[in-house]
């Protein structure tokens, strides 16, 4: 088994690596992201407060910048 990523727009599969066979292959294809969570995901500015989000984070001990970038580099992996 090979596993290659890619992206799926526009009905297309663009695989990020050529892959070269002489002869028809069975694939699965699994989306990595749910459309409908990622949707439902995205902040509503309307109804963010800030003091609910500073309490939510009050525990949280470690740089957000390098959360970020260290859940980043994972997903890119």
């Amino acid at each position: 088994m090979l596993a290659i990523k890619g992206i799926y727009q526009n009905g297309r599969l663009i695989l990020d690596k050529e892959i070269k066979v002489n002869r028809p292959l069975k694939v699965i294809v699994t989306f990595l992201e749910d459309m409908s969570e990622t949707e439902k995901s995205k902040v509503d500015v309307s109804k963010f407060h800030f003091q609910k989000a500073r309490e939510i984070a009050k525990d949280f001990t470690a740089s957000l910048s390098d959360e970020i970038v260290r859940e980043r580099r994972e997903f890119e992996c």
